[in-house]
């Protein structure tokens, strides 16, 4: 399902994830995928989204 997204919207679930402080394992699995696709990874703590 993840693959299905744009690049886009991944990332923009990877950021919302991140700044909601969602589930660990579900930001682990955007990680993949990003990397997959050779996206970055932003790590920094995300005040707005």
């Amino acid at each position: 399902m993840i693959q299905e997204l744009s690049s886009e919207s991944l990332i923009c679930a990877y950021r919302k994830a991140l700044a909601l402080k969602l589930d660990s394992h579900f930001i682990f699995l955007l990680e993949e995928e990003l990397q997959k696709r050779n996206l970055p990874i932003i790590r920094a703590e995300i005040s707005e989204v």
